[in-house]
């Protein structure tokens, strides 16, 4: 039981899913596709100290209409299938407001069954245009939870992230992103299992990402 408990609560609080977003408040546009590598690190912090860990994440989105992006983003160990829904005018050159969703998951071998644990994401992504650039502020809400638990767990997970488009080309930008996710005690009989265990309960994740992406986008209407 201890085993699986510090298991589940690495997986929670550490490595099933990215805590930003590494990609602009527009969508796409109908047919055009955006590839991303996110390059970067995270920062888990905890009563015992803080522990950077590298990483790289990959991602693929499609304009399946003016308003709507599809995508899959894959980490180590996760995946998630990720939407965007756009609120404001397609092509508008100055803002850009959307929400985000995603959900994912993973698992992780144990001395027993593995653990593995779902993720949901709602992102509102608040983009300020600057020419062919956009700066993303991020705020959103995590849930994590465990199917392989008999717990009844759900973690709730504040957060948000901020970021900056560079348009380099026309088919190729760097966004250099910063984020922040503080984990709160579960909700269930578990009374948070998820995030409290034997290797001791993580306060807050801090992750960098330098998202490379390459796309081809619509064109912004004209001011």
């Amino acid at each position: 039981m201890r085993t699986r408990l510090a298991a589940l609560s690495c997986l929670a609080s550490m490595g099933c899913a990215a805590v930003g977003q590494v990609q602009r408040a527009d969508t796409l546009g109908t047919g055009n596709l955006e590839v991303g590598f996110e390059p970067g690190a995270q920062v888990f912090g905890g009563p015992r100290g803080a522990a950077p860990v590298p990483a790289l994440d990959a991602a693929l989105r499609i304009g399946v209409s003016e308003r709507v992006d599809l995508g899959l983003r894959l980490g180590f160990p996760w995946a998630e299938v990720q939407g965007k829904v756009l609120l404001t005018e397609p092509g508008d050159p100055k803002l850009a407001v959307s929400i985000a969703p995603s959900f994912g998951g993973t698992a992780m071998p144990t001395s027993g069954a593995p653990v593995t644990v779902v993720h949901a994401s709602l992102p509102v992504l608040i983009g300020f245009k600057f020419g062919a650039h956009e700066l993303v502020l991020g705020p959103r809400l995590m849930l994590y939870a465990s199917p392989s638990s008999m717990r009844g767990e759900v973690v709730v997970s504040p957060g948000g992230s901020l970021g900056v488009a560079l348009q380099v080309t026309k088919h190729f930008a760097l966004m250099p992103e910063v984020a922040l996710s503080a984990p709160v005690f579960g909700l269930g009989p578990g009374g948070g299992g998820l995030m409290a265990s034997q290797t001791g309960a993580v306060s807050t994740i801090a992750q960098f990402r330098l998202g490379l992406l390459i796309s081809r986008r619509r064109s912004a209407a004209a001011p």
